[in-house]
């Protein structure tokens, strides 16, 4: 089901259209809907539904998707950077291959996600539920990981350098070296 700010956007769409700077599509239910290559830069997309979309390619930099469902959509090779992802849905979403630099995704769930080759460098993940998720190969350096959780979460050859974790917090995840596990791990500070 659509909301009816989304018939516009998906005949711009639908008619060649790719850029959408700035929009503001807060609350807009877009289930389901194909919008791979979209350009969403600065947009305001606060609490919007996108779960099993296809958004592979798009680019959401510096976008506001705050509280925003994007739950099994394909996000593969899309570009959030610097965007603000806070308590976003992402549980069962592909980003292989994401660039999420430097962005913010404080409280968000990816549990089950596949981030494989995906770049989080200085992201902010404080708190966000990363159980099950694939991270092989995933850059998290320098990212906050602060009361993240990583149950299952599959880290072999992540980047993990001068990452902000307890020493703890790796402890259910699996396929890290020991030595990252124990001699980088440093409370309250860098890792």
């Amino acid at each position: 089901m659509t909301t009816p700010q989304a018939e516009p956007l998906l005949q711009a769409y639908a008619q060649g259209q790719r850029a959408f700077h700035g929009r503001n599509m807060s609350d807009i239910e877009l289930p389901g809907a194909d919008l791979s290559g979209a350009d969403f830069t600065g947009a305001v997309a606060e609490r919007a539904d996108f779960t099993n979309a296809n958004l592979a390619q798009a680019i959401f930099k510096e976008a506001d998707l705050e509280g925003a469902d994007l739950a099994g959509a394909n996000l593969s090779d899309a570009d959030f950077t610097g965007a603000n992802l806070t308590k976003a849905t992402f549980s069962g979403a592909n980003l292989t291959g994401a660039i999420l630099r430097e962005a913010t995704l404080a409280g968000a769930d990816l549990a089950g996600a596949q981030l494989e080759n995906a770049d989080l460098t200085l992201t902010i993940l404080e708190g966000t539920d990363l159980d099950r998720a694939d991270l092989r190969d995933a850059s998290l350096r320098a990212a906050d990981l602060s009361d993240a959780t990583l149950q299952g979460a599959d880290l072999a050859d992540a980047n993990l350098a001068d990452a902000t974790r307890a020493p703890d917090d790796l402890a259910q995840a699996f396929g890290i070296d020991e030595n990252v596990r124990d001699t980088n791990a440093q409370p309250g500070g860098p890792a």
